[in-house]
């Protein structure tokens, strides 16, 4: 039988590390009889932690269990891992839990345990939106990347880093670059869905008629712009947000201005394009100063989206590479040139 992860993507949350998951395994393999009470009584746990130990194992499509009872999928593969022979099936389950497209966004900066866990709660049903829960979630996923070499996770410092990078060397993230990664006409489309208090990024994707995975751009910007927050298990417009809908097109904008003009990327943007750099050229640069490490094709699509929010907010004007500064202009940091 082949093992496959669960489809169901509020199901998605993994809560147990990769030593843990394995432990459990070991326990519950050998025995004749396969029971929540029996591997309890084995590893000496409550059978209510036990029974959390297998909603992990489940959601990896390893076994099912049905009114106390474990069955085990696939027996030979279980085995292969329980002596560290081959995790190749397992690493795909753990890949096709949307978790591939995390992995792949990662830059030679590292991403904090805590901002990965809130971007795992928000791609779950997990209303959780404390530090510490949202950390746990970030430390789980980090320690299974880690665990398949798929990432390089530093414990010491809780940050998780591309697989290759060496960790030894890799210096402490002092500035987060947070980039609007919906455009204009997206992030607009979003607002009046808001204002329903949709419960789930599923209800939202429907209503905009696109994926849930795509779904996450659309709020993170409006999380940026300070406009939208999750409150419970409801996603929806903040004060702030609710007088933004009610504002003319042109306080829209000096809002949106006021916001762009303090994003630290922004601000190594327009520095770069004050030097003569053409916009790519400009988000080449700052991935290279912030060794980012992005990609031809991923600098191009920041470029564009940096674009389009500063015409948007009247601060560029131009077209395709020809972007020049309005008369209004962005005051930059002082220190901004120091740090690059």
């Amino acid at each position: 039988m082949k093992i496959t992860a669960t489809e169901n993507f509020k199901d998605r949350l993994l809560r147990c590390s990769p030593k843990v998951a394995v432990e459990t395994l070991k326990a519950v393999l050998p025995l004749r009889k396969r029971t929540v009470s029996k591997a309890a009584s084995k590893l000496n746990l409550s059978e209510g932690t036990i029974y959390n130990r297998l909603k992990d194992l489940k959601i990896l499509g390893l076994l099912e269990s049905e009114e106390g009872k474990i069955i085990l999928r696939d027996q030979a593969t279980i085995k292969d891992i329980c002596v560290g022979k081959n995790y190749d099936s397992l690493k795909k389950s753990f890949l096709k839990l949307s978790y591939s497209g995390i992995i792949d966004e990662l830059d030679k900066d590292g991403v904090r345990v805590e901002d990965l866990g809130r971007d795992i709660a928000l791609k779950s049903t997990s209303i959780a939106s404390d530090p510490q829960t949202v950390e746990t979630y970030g430390t789980i996923f980090a320690k299974w990347a880690d665990f398949f070499s798929l990432a390089s996770y530093d414990h010491q410092n809780k940050i998780l880093y591309p697989p290759d990078v060496d960790i030894s060397k890799a210096k402490k993230r002092t500035t987060k670059l947070r980039i609007p990664k919906a455009t204009v006409g997206e992030f607009f489309d979003l607002l009046p869905v808001l204002t329903r208090n949709p419960n789930s990024r599923e209800e939202i994707a429907e209503r905009l008629s696109i994926s849930p995975t795509s779904v996450d751009k659309h709020l993170s910007t409006a999380y940026l712009w300070g406009l939208a927050e999750r409150k419970g298990n409801q996603y929806q417009l903040t004060e702030s947000g609710k007088k933004f809908m009610s504002k003319s097109e042109g306080n829209k904008k000096a809002y949106i201005r006021k916001k762009l003009k303090s994003l630290p990327i922004f601000q190594a943007f327009v520095y770069f394009l004050r030097q003569g750099n053409l916009p790519q050229e400009s988000v080449n640069k700052i991935s290279k100063r912030y060794t980012k490490g992005w990609k031809e094709s991923y600098a191009k699509t920041i470029s564009k989206k940096i674009v389009s929010w500063g015409k948007y907010a009247d601060i560029l004007e131009g077209r395709g590479d020809e972007i020049k500064l309005t008369v209004k202009g962005v005051k930059l940091d002082p220190q901004l040139p120091e740090r690059l």
